[in-house]
């Protein structure tokens, strides 16, 4: 290690643990009375631990993840909108430039091989595993625009990392994990069991953010341009969704006063 990494590694030890007088006393987040990094000594952010975690796991100190409930409508009508939509150049740029991410990822490399490894390393093995698993540029593609469209309709929406870590999220569940099985045998007569080891990456951190970064990159015309198109067709489809389940629907009354 040479001498500038040592002294910035020394210097930077040093400043976990010194603690600043002249820091902030409470949290950055309006509310929380709790001391800020800088101020208690275990880190140099000006959030605490609790919201400095939830930042680097949802993206934003206090939103979360958009549940699966939130997001299935929207990926639905993003499909479907994608499907008659297949010879759109935006729609052609995106499936190629996921495929290009997929193609060029390289070997696939499993994930408890990837402690010590780059965050350009873990995303390009999660690209890897997409492709291993058989997912399809249009369901990538169909996942990025669901969180997409989820993050445009919220009223309360917060800043643009939310919505790339949201994305990153996803892309994430989409690569998975690795499950191995083992069959095992006791003394008992007849008896046998499996032998499962599950290993999942965690859904957070930089890989997330180079993730996200990523598909909002190969799905950036979709998102600032067709955007309020697939909005208004998810909204005319939970619509007519919404008529199917009317009682006595294609009937008319005439009514006499």
């Amino acid at each position: 290690m040479s001498y500038q990494r040592l002294r910035r590694k020394f210097d930077f030890a040093q400043r976990l643990r010194e603690v600043r007088s002249d820091g902030r006393t409470h949290c950055w987040v309006i509310g929380c009375t709790r001391p800020p990094g800088n101020t208690s000594g275990v880190g140099l952010g000006r959030l605490c631990r609790r919201h400095l975690e939830h930042h680097r796991r949802h993206g934003d100190p206090l939103k979360g993840s958009y549940r699966a409930a939130q997001s299935r409508p929207h990926k639905a009508a993003a499909s479907e909108w994608l499907k008659a939509h297949s010879q759109d150049v935006f729609v052609l740029a995106a499936l190629g430039a996921l495929e290009n991410l997929m193609m060029a990822a390289g070997p696939s490399v499993e994930p408890y091989n990837l402690r010590r490894a780059t965050t350009e390393a873990k995303a390009r093995a999660i690209w890897a595993r997409m492709r291993d698993k058989g997912r399809t540029p249009h369901e990538v593609l169909t996942s990025i625009l669901g969180v997409a469209m989820c993050y445009a309709a919220d009223v309360q929406r917060a800043k643009a990392e939310h919505r790339r870590v949201q994305i990153g999220k996803a892309l994430n569940r989409l690569g998975g994990g690795r499950v191995k099985r083992w069959q095992t045998h006791s003394c008992g007569p007849g008896s046998s069991s499996e032998l499962k080891l599950r290993w999942f990456p965690a859904s957070e951190g930089l890989v997330l953010r180079k993730l996200g970064s990523q598909g909002e990159q190969a799905a950036e015309f979709l998102i600032h341009d067709r955007m309020h198109i697939l909005l208004a067709y998810g909204a005319q489809r939970r619509h007519e969704q919404a008529l199917k389940t009317l009682p006595f629907q294609g009937e008319v009354f005439n009514e006499e006063f």
